[in-house]
């Protein structure tokens, strides 16, 4: 007798069972010897077809276990599935095990991270990167893979991407015919293997390296990773937010406010931290289009945004349920153009790009400013446990004959409590986004705790405001003084 064979899928309890039963026979005589491979969809279907035609086996369900006659690919004594082998366990071995759901449970999830043992033989020393995308648009998942796969082997040759996508909101009548399209779609993909999973949990998303939010407020996302995740489950990696949901929000929440259709606010963008108090939104470009009997003047006129705020080209704005919303149902109308999604999937591309460019954010213990950035003046010797990235705007030069307010995405990184630009960038750029990090940082901090006891900021003077005196006049003046309007310290590249 050569042994034992036992073919699964990664998620299968009866296959996780199985497993079990093999541990404690094993454990009682160390000459029994049993072989376990985890397949996914695609490859369990390869596996089917294959016995069938080969051996006229019919396998219907997962796992299948037979007995090694000579050789893993000779001929074997077909055993079956789980209930037959704890039945052949009985009467060959004598023994009677009894496996408890939680055992079960934990060896499921024990499964999914190491991701087929059968699968990984064939990786050799590639680094493989556990990349968690969050609140997929179900329709646009197909399309931001591909773009991320496309441009992944240019990228570096070495590193096997695995993919988890976590959600918990799309209705299961949705999900019941996509969810398993994409799977096999994925599967497909060599050396490519995709999870869906249940819950964005402490145990899952400390084994991911990247974090992509796509449909919901990805940077609070990765503030929650990185509070409810103890420091040594951490690895040392990074976790990208992509920062495009940061100005759609903000529409929605501009829109709302100022009765302006959210679609007709152009050149937006924002900047500094979005978490929990919100975010600095950059209006010195920004337009209002076709904005009709909302604002006094033509049907097809065009406003300068920072003319309908407070005298500054930054706005702090707060985000509420409401604007949510209000712009979930404009992203519901728009879905079939998809083209957030592919900006989104630039951005991740870009994220990725400097991440293998440069092996000191992989794998030294200790971070170090990237080499394009200005080194800053005091210096750190302990570990960091993660490295936050988001994805910030940088003026398109003039020079690369884009319209004017065209930005370009260009991820940043968080260095002691510092926003620094990544990438291939020019000095100039680099110094520029430095400082108006930099600055935005300075603002967003001096705020936080005004922000708390003052609740909500008014971003827009209506009538009744203009017309109630000086007096609210000077306060307003007090204020700006303060706390700053944003209009000091220009940054010039």
């Amino acid at each position: 007798m050569a042994g034992y064979m036992i073919v699964g899928m990664f998620d299968c309890p009866w296959f996780a069972k199985a497993c079990i039963l093999v541990e404690y026979l094993e454990k009682q005589d160390p000459t029994r010897k049993f072989t376990k491979i985890m397949k996914d969809s695609f490859e369990w279907q390869e596996f089917v077809d294959k016995a069938q035609r080969i051996r006229g086996w019919e396998i219907k369900r997962s796992p299948a276990i037979w007995e090694i006659l000579i050789d893993p690919e000779g001929k074997g004594n077909l055993i079956g599935d789980i209930d037959d082998f704890c039945e052949y366990i009985n009467l060959v071995f004598g023994a009677t095990i009894h496996v408890s759901t939680y055992e079960i449970e934990q060896r499921v999830c024990k499964n999914k991270a190491t991701n087929q043992d059968g699968h990984d033989r064939y990786l050799g020393n590639k680094q493989k990167i556990n990349i968690a995308v969050v609140q997929p648009p179900i329709r646009a998942l197909e399309l931001l893979l591909t773009q991320l796969l496309s441009a992944f082997p240019i990228t570096n040759s070495n590193i096997v991407l695995n993919f988890r996508i976590f959600d918990t909101k799309t209705p299961a009548r949705e999900l019941q015919g996509e969810k398993e399209d994409y799977k096999q779609w994925l599967s497909r993909v060599e050396s490519k293997v995709t999870i869906y999973a249940e819950s964005l949990n402490a145990w899952s998303a400390s084994n991911c390296k990247l974090l992509i939010g796509c449909n919901g407020p990805q940077c609070l996302i990765g503030e929650i990773f990185r509070k409810t995740v103890t420091t040594d489950k951490i690895p040392h990696g990074c976790i990208a937010t992509i920062g495009q949901h940061v100005v759609n929000r903000a529409k929605g929440e501009l829109s709302l406010k100022a009765d302006i259709p959210s679609g007709s606010i152009t050149r937006l963008h924002a900047w500094g931290w979005p978490g929990m108090t919100g975010a600095w939104v950059e209006v010195r470009d920004a337009l209002v289009k076709n904005c009709g009997s909302s604002i006094q003047g033509p049907t097809s006129v065009f406003l300068p945004l920072s003319e309908l705020a407070q005298q500054s080209y930054y706005i702090f704005t707060m985000f509420m349920p409401a604007f949510l919303r209000k712009q979930k149902d404009q992203l519901s109308k728009k879905m079939k153009k998809i083209y957030s999604d592919m900006s989104l999937a630039e951005a991740i591309i870009c994220t990725l790009h400097v991440w293998f460019e440069s092996t000191r954010i992989l794998e030294n213990k200790h971070i170090k400013c990237p080499t394009n950035c200005p080194e800053p003046e005091e210096t750190s010797t302990e570990p960091t446990v993660s490295l936050p990235v988001i994805s910030v705007g940088i003026p398109c030069a003039k020079s690369t004959g884009l319209p004017a307010g065209t930005f370009l995405v260009q991820p940043a990184m968080c260095y002691l409590n510092r926003w620094l630009p990544t990438g291939k960038i020019s000095d100039g750029t680099s110094q520029g986004i430095y400082n108006e990090l930099t600055k935005l940082w300075i603002l967003r901090q001096a705020i936080t705790h005004w922000d708390h006891h003052q609740g909500e900021i008014s971003l827009f003077r209506d009538e009744e405001e203009e017309e109630e005196g000086e007096s609210e006049d000077e306060d307003e003046e007090e204020e700006e003084e303060e706390f700053g309007t944003g209009d000091e310290d220009e940054t010039t590249d």
